[in-house]
């Protein structure tokens, strides 16, 4: 469901940015020119937002002022968005993007966790209790903010020996990304038909471990696209 705070017209108070606190990370997109993640400094409010980005080449080439940017972030399993321009640039030693303060906030709730079908390959990564790494590849089938389906197919017929509640790695590669996620997954399901395994996975809540964080997030900002090309009303979304 997408939710549209537009009370920043002429008269009205500055909208609020639900959850956007100093040191979230946020997905900016440059409205033809690629995206990349930002480190969100702090803003004043109703004026401007600090967003620290990256110093690589190919975005430092794109930014101009009056560049029009769509900016998201995921807080609470909601998916936050807004638009915006480029009004302020530094830099030296560090680059400080000082972009407008939105007119308009809209969000789009994750917390049923629907699922996507697709087909992306990846790989399981199991432990035996010895020790033993073993590999297996395979594809992710559907994919959620909160877990995914992935079977295996073996060509000798032999598939893992599998028990519900066991830990294991997934890595797959969202499209268009260019590193591969690596989730902490737990086995919640397991379906089995000769030289197939079809797998039910739970992401695990690791709220020490910054990378697994970040590839919900990832995760949740692919599905919120998904969400916005599929949608029959999401022409000008910045969801």
């Amino acid at each position: 469901m997408r939710r549209k705070d537009n009370s920043g017209s002429k008269g009205d108070p500055p909208v609020l940015c639900p959850g956007l606190t100093i040191g979230a990370y946020v997905h900016v997109a440059l409205e033809g020119a690629g995206a990349c993640r930002g480190l969100f400094i702090g803003m004043e409010f109703g004026q401007y937002l600090l967003i620290k980005l990256p110093l690589a080449a190919e975005i430092g080439c794109k930014l101009y002022m009056k560049n029009h940017v769509i900016i998201r972030y995921v807080h609470g399993g909601i998916v936050y968005g807004f638009r915006s321009t480029l009004i302020g640039l530094v830099r030296e030693s560090i680059r400080l993007a000082i972009f407008a303060y939105p007119e308009a906030v809209e969000s789009m709730n994750l917390r049923k966790e629907e699922r996507f079908a697709c087909l992306l390959p990846g790989v399981v990564k199991l432990m035996d209790p010895e020790g033993i790494v073993t590999d297996w590849k395979g594809s992710v089938t559907d994919l959620s903010g909160g877990g995914c389906s992935f079977e295996i197919v073996s060509g000798d017929g032999v598939v893992p020996e599998l028990r519900i509640g066991m830990a294991m790695q997934l890595q797959f590669r969202l499209p268009d990304a260019v590193t591969a996620l690596d989730m902490e997954s737990e086995l919640r399901t397991i379906q089995e038909d000769r030289s197939l395994a079809r797998l039910g996975l739970r992401f695990r809540d690791a709220p020490a471990r910054e990378a697994q964080r970040d590839n919900k997030m990832a995760i949740r900002l692919f599905l919120a696209d998904l969400k916005k090309k599929f949608s029959l009303n999401g022409h000008g979304s910045a969801l």
